[in-house]
């Protein structure tokens, strides 16, 4: 390692001093490590290297070093070195990382030890025949090494030695400090995640709140008039009151349902799937949703058969739920009467479902954030209003099969679509 006198001594020279002065300005204009590699082609000493790569220095959970690619220039079109080194346990590589050895000059790689087989020959490969290389430490830690490489032979004198160490001892604020900065943006653009998921989180409690409150305020409501005035109502009034709140309690508990089929969607990391007859899953939501369907007088109709499709690998569970929001959203958004068109295709793959309403469209303000969470359209009167979670389920539960989702929309109506991937197995009959 230079001393101070080697130091004092060689900047004492103008030439030298001069020349390390334009490379610090140079290198200080660096904010990434592409444009430090473009300071480091133009740096004298460096004149005529035909590669410069500069690789990130990490750890393993075992304290084995690995250099990771950063950055990397060649002349000519030489493809950049992507991959990853491991450095072996106790050789002399890991040694000189470890201990924070000083630069490493090699004149010609067929007579340096420190190259192992593999490492020898990946070299020779390249054409490369000398090189050296820097370990940029800051504060005992180490961040990076940056490897200069000829193809033609080249020597390395004491004087030139001492150039390339004092870059070194340049160049390790300037990267560290290009990596601290790329580390805090990141950092920034976490924070910026994060808060704008506290604010969506506080968004869905406000609406968890305003919607468990509307039906529990009815019910109160209903009940303290029949506690009040029950000895003076008829039997009609009490029936349609009772029914009131038994609706109220419905929809509560179809709105509960909704929202822990919403969270326990969010948490789930992968699902268990099996061959699904589409036609087969798509005739039981129809008839499970059949009181909706008749109460909007909502009628059902196919563009294409689906009985000749092929099995879907999905979840049934969830295939039904998908069906069903789809549908239920086309009931209470589509026209008066809501008329609703199924219809499928083949891709390859995987196949696309699409299901088509006769309503008034989405409105454009609207058409982005209708899979967000809580976002409610108008819906037309006597029509029941939707929980807000029934289309961010039915994209979660899609995409957490391998499918994708998607709506048009206009004046005439909105068509959602979605895939699913096909099955390995044959084709339903």
């Amino acid at each position: 390692m230079l001393d101070d006198d080697q130091l004092s001594t060689y900047l004492a020279m103008p030439t030298n001093s001069n020349m390390m002065f334009a490379f610090l300005r140079s290198i200080l204009r660096s904010e990434t490590t592409t444009e430090l590699l473009d300071s480091l082609v133009r740096f004298p000493p460096n004149e005529g290297c035909d590669i410069i790569a500069l690789r990130r220095c990490e750890f393993d959970d075992d304290g084995l070093p690995r250099l990771e690619p950063e950055a990397f220039w060649s002349k000519g079109d030489l493809v950049p070195w992507e991959q990853t080194i491991h450095i072996d346990d106790d050789s002399l590589a890991q040694i000189w990382i470890l201990s924070g050895g000083p630069p490493m000059f090699v004149e010609s790689l067929d007579d340096f030890v420190l190259f192992t087989g593999d490492s020898r020959r990946f070299h020779q490969a390249q054409g490369v025949v000398s090189l050296y290389h820097i370990l940029v430490r800051r504060h005992e830690n180490i961040g990076a090494v940056v490897s200069v490489l000829w193809r033609t032979p080249h020597t390395f004198s004491d004087e030139y030695k001492t150039m390339i160490e004092f870059a070194g001892l340049i160049l390790a604020p300037v990267i560290e400090s290009i990596f601290l900065h790329r580390q805090n943006d990141a950092l920034a653009t976490t924070v910026k995640v994060l808060e704008q998921r506290l604010h969506e989180k506080d968004v869905e409690m406000h609406s968890l709140v305003h919607d468990l409150k509307q039906p529990i305020s009815a019910i109160i409501s209903t009940a303290s008039l029949l506690d009040n005035y029950l000895d003076r109502l008829g039997k009609d009034q009490i029936t349609a009151k009772l029914k009131s709140i038994s609706d109220a309690s419905w929809g509560m508990n179809d709105w509960i349902t909704s929202i822990l089929l919403l969270a326990q969607v969010r948490s789930m990391d992968s699902v268990e799937t099996t061959p699904v007859n589409m036609q087969e899953a798509l005739n039981n939501t129809i008839e499970s949703l059949r009181e909706l369907i008749d109460r909007s007088s909502a009628t059902i109709r196919f563009s294409t058969p689906l009985d000749n499709l092929s099995l879907i690998q999905a979840n049934p569970t969830w295939v039904q739920h998908i069906w069903a929001n789809f549908i239920s959203n086309a009931c209470k958004y589509g026209g008066t009467p809501p008329v609703i068109t199924i219809g499928a295709v083949n891709l390859n793959g995987t196949v696309q479902f699409t299901i088509q309403d006769n309503g008034q469209g989405i409105p454009p303000d609207k058409l982005r954030s209708i899979f967000d969470p809580f976002v409610r359209l108008e819906a037309h009167a006597l029509k029941k209003a939707g929980t807000g979670v029934g289309l961010t389920t039915a994209k979660l539960l899609i995409e957490n099969q391998g499918g994708e989702v998607g709506v048009l929309s206009d004046s005439e109506g909105s068509t959602f679509w979605f895939t699913l991937h096909k099955s390995l197995e044959a084709p339903a009959a």
